[in-house]
This record gives C-alpha cells, structure tokens and sequence, in this order.
C-alpha cells in the first residue's frame, strides 16, 4: 500500500488551521500570526503549479473585506490614536482572506473529481477524529488533564472548577464557542447526506461529532437542531418528502434518547451543564424570568450612541478593554461589532459575507442554514472573527458541492447513482 504523503500534510494543515491547538500564550504561536504565515506558504506552493485564478465573486468579497479592515483601521486610529494590532481588527478580518485562500489553494490540490469534494470528506474525517479523543478522555481522565492543563490554561495555575468537571475535551484552541458551532453545523449536514443517501454511516459520523459539541458547547447543540429543523422544513413543504420527514423525527428522537442516556451515565456534570440550559430556556418562555446565560446576555446587550452607532468608537468592549474606556463588558458579537465599527462596518462586514454564501453555496438549504446560525450564534460572540466559523463559512462557499446532496443524482439503496 502506497503512503500517500501529500494528502498526509494537507491533513496535518487542515488540523491546524481548523482548529489551532496552542501551548503556549506567546505570540509567535497564536493563530493570528502562523495562520498568514500558512497562507503564504501555500500561496507560494501554489504558484509554483501555475497561476491562481479567482471567480468574480471572491474578488468582490475580497476587496469588500479589505475596505472594512481600513475602516476600521481609519476609526480607530482617529478615536483612540493608538497603534494596538489586536484592537484595530486589521489582522482579524484579513484572516477571512487567509482562509478563503487555504481553503482554495487546498481544495483544488485534493478535489481531483468537482463532484465528489473529497476536501469536504476530509474535514469530516477530522471531526470525527475529534469526537473518538473526546471518547478516549472521557474514558481516561488523564488524557482530559493534558486537554485542561496544556491547551485550554496553557499551564495557569488558576482554573475553573465547574469547567473541569464539565467540559473541555479534544484538541482545539477554542473549546467553549466557535469550535462547538463549527462541529454543530458539520454535524446537521451528516445529518442531511444520511437523510439523502439512507447510509448509516453518516449516522454514525454525526453522533461521534456531536460528542464534541455536548462535551464542550451547548451553542452547538442549538446550531445542530435548528440546521436540522430548517432541512426538516425543506424537504416537508418545498419538496414535499413526507416519508423522509416521518423519517427524519424518528431518527432525531433515537438520537436524543441515546445521547440523554450516555451523557447521564459516564458524565453527570456535562449532563448537567446541559440539561441546565433546557430549563433556562423553559423558564424565559413560561415565566417571562431571565436566568443563567439569559440573564448575562441581556445584561451585554448594549450599543454605542448617537453617531457612534452609525461609524463606531474604534474597539471592542470584550473583557477588560471595556473598562478601559469606561464602558461595561460584553461578548456579544453584534456590541462588539458596533462598537468597532458602527453599521457602516457591520454592513460591509456581514454583507459580504452573507452575499458569498448564498452567490457560492450549492445547496440553498445548507446556505439558508449557514446564515440563519451565524445570525443566532454571534448573539453568543464575535462569529466573523472566530476561525473555525471562517474556515466553515470558506469550506462551503468554495470547495465544492456537498457530496451526496446534489438534486442532479438520484439515491438508490444508500447509494448514488447518476
């Protein structure tokens, strides 16, 4: 059997670029700067082969996501007349274009046939690796404390303890946000090839990846069921497959019964953390009572005023920036956006990115519950500026039609035939 070296070190790249597990609070390791230094390298790699030549549509979305960096640039260097890199949002937003070309450069390497976006396969191959290490230290606590201690503290000796109990495990850098997301959508999409090609295997790759959710982010529990009800909806009344809808609620209740069960068992505390959100949410509707997370974003959701609102104050209010400046805290990414740039940045911000997916996603149902997510989860953070959730929106925007979800190719016995 011949190693195949290559697709070996695509692998090892998608790993990092995905998910950018780091040790060290130095910044010569912080994504910001070897993420570039990537783009570069396969950018050279890349030209070597030929010239690259990008659609119409990636231009635009180029040039657009360069303006709002500028803008920013401009507001914050007229506000607070300052040089702070890691508040001006220059290297975050142009980490959009780092990754649009990763994944253009990398997708075209791998995808030999357009049709069967074997690039996409590999991401779910990797996501799936995700979810067997969460496996493994659930199993063994010992390999949980490398996941506490090494990735998600990096070595503080200050910890918290409800965490510990409850949550991060993997490999990743960021264990409790953008990661849960990204493995939230991945999944509902396993979910959507199942329902298209009955192979249970996608059952199987979905169940192990949303353990990686349910173990670190109960964001990504909502992202899943809500891309799934959206995809409910489209096949029940726009293409009209009662069948596989009646299918479709028999599978989610197996997989809910299944999942309360083993979360019950072999991890009370995650179980807990969980369920703890059911009841939250419980209480907001028949009460009309914010509690836990629901109390602590109402008491985030604030915006600048006058004509702040319209052009920004040039920072974010995330952590103790905020009182910096004398305002309070919040992780909302929607504050955060406008606080750096008002609506002129966040029109061109999520306009652009908006326009990308439904111009370049093939499957408009996945496209419609690309942008409905990014909508619910930036109430949560800062979603644009998140990496995995960039390199999600850039995976499904350009390497290709989803395998198995194309109208043009008919299902016979879990499998597709043209």
């Amino acid at each position: 059997m011949k190693i195949n070296f290559k697709k070996i070190l695509i692998y090892v790249i998608l790993f990092y670029i995905i998910y950018t597990p780091t040790t060290s609070e130095n910044m010569l390791y912080n994504y910001n700067v070897t993420v570039p230094i990537i783009s570069i390298l396969l950018l050279i790699a890349s030209f070597k082969k030929g010239k690259i030549t990008l659609k119409k549509n990636y231009v635009v979305f180029i040039s657009t996501i360069l303006l709002s960096a500028i803008y920013c640039w401009l507001i914050y260097c007229l506000r607070i007349k300052e040089v702070n890199f890691s508040d001006t949002r220059i290297i975050q937003n142009l980490l959009l274009i780092f990754y649009m070309l990763d994944v253009y450069i990398l997708s075209n390497w791998i995808n030999k046939d357009k049709n069967k976006n074997e690039f996409f396969n590999m991401v779910v191959n990797l996501a799936v690796f995700q979810g067997i290490i969460c496996i493994l230290m659930v199993i063994f606590p010992s390999l949980h404390q490398i996941a506490l201690n090494s990735f998600y503290y990096k070595g503080s000796s200050i910890q918290n303890i409800y965490i510990n109990m409850s949550r991060i495990y993997g490999i990743f850098f960021d264990y409790t946000f953008s990661t849960p997301i990204y493995h939230g959508f991945l999944a509902a999409i396993l979910f959507n090839q199942y329902l298209k090609t009955n192979d249970f295997k996608m059952i199987i790759k979905c169940m192990l990846i949303m353990i990686t959710v349910l173990l670190n982010g109960r964001t990504g529990l909502v992202i899943f069921f809500v891309s799934s009800l959206i995809y409910l909806i489209y096949y029940c009344f726009f293409k009209r497959k009662v069948f596989l809808t009646m299918k479709v609620l028999g599978v989610i209740t197996i997989v809910i019964l299944t999942t309360i069960i083993s979360l019950k068992t072999f991890v009370p505390h995650t179980y807990n953390y969980i369920f703890g959100f059911f009841e939250e949410t419980v209480t907001l509707i028949s009460k009309n009572e914010y509690s836990g997370n629901y109390a602590i974003l109402k008491e985030h959701l604030f915006f600048p005023k006058d004509e702040d609102l319209i052009f920004g104050i040039g920072y974010r209010v995330y952590g103790g920036q905020a009182s910096k400046y004398g305002y309070s805290t919040s992780d909302i990414g929607y504050v955060n956006d406008l606080f750096q740039g008002g609506l002129i940045y966040v029109c061109l911000l999520y306009f652009s990115i908006f326009c990308l997916i439904l111009k370049e996603v093939p499957h408009k149902e996945v496209a419609i519950a690309l942008i409905v997510s990014l909508l619910i989860a930036n109430y949560k953070g800062e979603i644009f500026h998140s990496i995995a959730i960039i390199f999600l929106v850039m995976l499904l925007c350009i390497s290709g039609p989803i395998p198995y979800l194309s109208e043009s190719k008919k299902v016979v016995g879990g499998k597709n035939e043209s």
